[in-house]
This record gives structure tokens, C-alpha cells and sequence, in this order.
């Protein structure tokens, strides 16, 4: 079973185990933009099948279907919750059926990636040992080491880029893969799939975690990413194949410095762009991560290619919903950033194409349709 809330422009927050928290405050999972919101005004929790909302002690209380209530209170699918002035639906998926398969062996017990990153035994080895340039259609490949002017064209994206470790629960299994700073107190945009299981629209992980890792500098010439936090999932668009992370705590779960700030990446404008303009998909390597695979993540990888066209998106009625390029990415490139000539940030590599498309290159989200799921931050 899958509970989620819905917002009025339609996101969906799924509620994932360990609960769903609602207010002002950065640190809650749906985050308000609301003066009428207490900072940490509800919570929302399951009790096995059923989930339950519960007041925080806020100043203008919780309604449930514009009831004021007194003591935690069962939701049912279709009911509506304010928090100040601000309205969710409350909605409920089944999950789907689950293929029968042959009982597998039983492992040896392992420990979890998440509890090795949280105890520091693997952020040394997720360090950025080396970063080489790949300028080559498709993306990957043999070539010479760029000259030292080349990199410095990268410098101001480079403060902007974040490498993204979901791990999965009891598992030495995690998703990886690329975000990209949007403001200076830790919102980031990366791929939908990148974050949440596209299967069943929930985390990989109970506790909803994300594993973030940032070089403020922008130096990446060697040694350990020096800068690893937690973050939330606070919204998340299947169908444009984004989601919105807010770091809340640094790794091990600590409050964040007063001096916590972030460098926010300099957007282009995709819809100026023309036929044959020069893109750049810029992403570290990241897609499915084993326990054993600790070199993941140490290579940021660039794509230079050229766009080929607009394609549309119906479903959301986006005449220019894709961006058609000629660079081949994978889904270890998933959540990449997509840049114009002067390394603007104009898109975003979701690892999704429309079922239309050319089976060769690859299709990027123009970053201008994240910006409803942007609003507020």
C-alpha cells in the first residue's frame, strides 16, 4: 500500500515508513510556504496499511476535511488536509502485483550501503580520485587529457554539481547518480528515477533518505569529495521525470553550520536555442551501485554533442517538451546536466525518452519545466 499527499499543482509526496513531515521549517519533508504554518505543524504516519495524521502542536491547528481535529485521526482516500491555507489531497495506490520467482539462496548478511556511508567507512572511497573530460559522440571512450584552460571553463558548473547516493534498504545495493544546486540553502533537482523507485513511486529506502556529496570549491583534482549531507525528497514529478531535494543535516546527522551555503548554477534559456546548437551533458557515473563497486562516483564524465530539435510532450502539453541530441548517455548518466555553450544550465538528463523517439542519441528535459516544482525554494 502507498499513501501519498497531494499538492494543488499536483505533486505527489509519498508516505514512506518512518513518516511524512509538514510545516515551515527545512527540514520537513513537504516544506510550506505559508505564514499561517507552524514550523513543524503535522505529521503523517503509517500504522501498517493505514496511515494517520497527527497535530504537532501548531498554532492554527490541522483540518481534516475542514474539521479541526484533537487527536490523531485515520485518513481515508480522497480526504482533504490543511495546514494553514494550505490544502492536500490525500490519496492511496495499491502496489502492484508481485511475480512469483523461484526462492533464491541465502545470503551472507551484510551491512547495509546506508549504515557503511553513515559510519564512514565508504565516504573516502566515494571520493573524486580523478576527473577526466570524455569529448566524444557517444559519450564514452579513449581520449587525450583536455588542456588546463579547458577545466576552467568548467569551474562555475563545477561549484554547482552534487553527486546523489540513495541507498536501498538491507541491501548493499544503491542508486547513484548526478543533482544540481538550484539555491543557496540546498534545494537540488535531479532525476525522478534517481531518487524514487519509478515502479512503485516510493524511496528506495525506508527512512527516505538521500546521500548528497559536494565540493563547494569546485576543485575536483584529487582526494574526497569534502562535503557530504543528508536530504529529503520534497518533491518529485513522475511524469516530467524530476525531483526536488532540500539537504536538511549534514551526513551524520547533525544540525547544518549558520555558515551553510551553496552555489545555485547560472541558467540558459533552452527556448532560445536553435538546430545544430552546441550541448553538453556534464554527470558523474553513477546508476545501480553494488556494495563492491566503491569507484562509482569518482568520475565526472562531459558529453559534448548538438541539439537536433524540440520534440513535444502531450501529456503535458509542452510543444517543446524534449531537447533531441546526437550524445549517447546511459543511465549511469542519469540526472546529468545538460549546458549550452557557455555551460549554462539548460536541462536535464532524466534517463527517460519518449517511446517516439530516435533509438539513437538522447532526449534531456529543457530545465525550464522544473520550475513549477521549483516554486517557493
Amino acid at each position: 500500500m502507498t499513501w501519498f499527499l497531494i499538492d494543488p499543482g499536483g505533486y505527489r509526496y509519498p508516505v514512506v515508513d518512518n513518516g511524512l513531515s509538514v510545516g515551515r521549517a527545512i527540514d520537513n519533508d513537504v516544506v510550506l510556504d505559508d505564514v499561517e504554518a507552524s514550523r513543524h505543524h503535522a505529521l503523517i504516519q503509517l500504522r501498517g496499511d493505514e496511515a494517520w495524521v497527527y497535530d504537532r502542536r501548531s498554532a492554527n491547528g490541522v483540518y481534516l476535511n475542514e474539521e479541526r481535529i484533537r487527536e490523531p485521526r485515520r485518513l481515508r482516500p480522497g480526504d482533504r488536509l490543511r495546514f494553514g491555507h494550505s490544502v492536500f489531497r490525500v490519496e492511496y495506490v495499491a502496489p502492484p502485483p508481485i511475480a512469483t520467482a523461484e526462492p533464491e539462496p541465502a545470503a551472507r548478511p551484510s551491512t547495509s550501503l546506508w549504515q557503511a556511508v553513515l559510519a564512514g567507512a565508504v565516504i573516502g572511497l566515494l571520493g573524486l580520485v580523478i576527473v577526466y573530460f570524455l569529448f566524444l559522440r557517444p559519450l564514452f571512450g579513449a581520449v587525450p587529457t583536455p588542456p588546463a584552460g579547458e577545466s576552467d571553463q568548467y569551474a562555475e558548473v563545477l561549484r554547482s554539481i552534487a553527486f546523489v547516493l540513495t541507498p536501498s534498504d538491507d541491501s548493499p545495493a544503491a542508486t547513484g547518480g548526478t543533482a544540481v544546486v538550484m539555491s543557496e540553502n540546498g534545494r537540488l533537482l535531479t532525476a525522478y528515477g534517481a531518487v524514487v523507485d519509478p515502479t512503485t513511486g516510493r524511496s528506495y529506502n525506508r527512512k527516505g533518505q538521500v546521500l548528497v556529496g559536494i565540493n563547494p570549491s569546485g576543485l575536483y583534482t584529487g582526494g574526497s569529495i569534502p562535503a557530504w549531507y543528508l536530504a529529503r525528497v520534497v518533491r518529485a514529478d513522475r511524469q516530467r521525470g524530476m525531483a526536488v531535494l532540500q539537504i536538511y543535516a549534514q551526513a551524520d546527522g547533525s544540525p547544518l553550520p549558520n555558515s551553510f551555503r551553496l552555489t545555485p548554477a547560472q541558467r540558459g534559456d533552452p527556448s532560445r536555442l536553435r538546430p545544430d546548437a552546441a550541448v553538453k551533458v556534464l554527470s558523474f557515473v553513477g546508476g545501480g551501485i553494488k556494495g563492491e563497486q566503491q569507484s562509482v562516483g569518482r568520475v565526472l564524465v562531459l558529453g559534448e554533442g548538438r541539439l537536433l530539435g524540440f520534440a513535444p510532450d502531450p501529456a503535458l502539453q509542452e510543444e517543446r517538451g524534449w531537447l533531441q541530441t546526437d550524445i549517447g548517455l546511459t543511465l549511469s548518466n542519469i540526472g546529468g546536466l545538460a549546458l549550452d555553450a557557455e555551460t549554462r544550465l539548460i536541462g536535464l538528463y532524466t534517463g527517460e525518452r519518449p517511446g517516439d523517439a530516435p533509438a539513437t542519441g538522447s532526449m534531456l528535459r529543457p530545465i525550464d519545466l522544473a520550475d513549477i516544482l521549483l516554486a517557493g525554494s
